[in-house]
């Protein structure tokens, strides 16, 4: 129930090619404070990079986390110097919020990463990214 997604979770999925279902990745979406909205996080393995995959698995948990949790803000963070994962997240109309540090235990700790975030409103207004799939809950 919606009521049950607004109460907070983590929702990891895979990330597999359509022809032969191989695992390529992770996609992941938190909600631990709902206040502050949802977080996305993912994970592509370097052989599939710069091919789309993070983008759509991305802007399908944004959807998700809009259309389904009805949350009314979207985040991710990268590490600065991750050029590459920054534009998969201005493909799905996140916005910088600028430098901040992030606890990132799998890369040992805390670290500068550039913040991003879009609101449902946000994504509503751009019908060439999210827009015309975010729906009124």
């Amino acid at each position: 129930t919606q009521e049950k997604l607004r109460g907070g979770g983590d929702y990891t999925l895979a990330v597999a090619l359509r022809a032969d279902n191989a695992l390529i990745g992770t996609v992941q979406v938190k909600t631990g404070n709902y206040a502050k909205g949802a977080e996305v996080g993912y994970w592509i393995g370097r052989p599939y990079w710069c091919r789309g995959y993070a983008t759509e698995a991305v802007s399908r948990m944004v959807l998700f986390a809009f259309n389904r949790m009805g949350v009314h803000r979207v985040w991710a963070a990268t590490l600065v110097d991750n050029a590459p994962s920054q534009r998969v997240l201005e493909k799905v109309g996140m916005h910088s919020l600028g430098i901040e540090d992030y606890d990132f235990p799998a890369r040992g700790g805390i670290k500068k990463v550039n913040a991003f975030a879009l609101t449902r409103e946000e994504a509503k207004q751009d019908d060439e990214r999210l827009g015309a799939a975010v729906t009124r809950i």
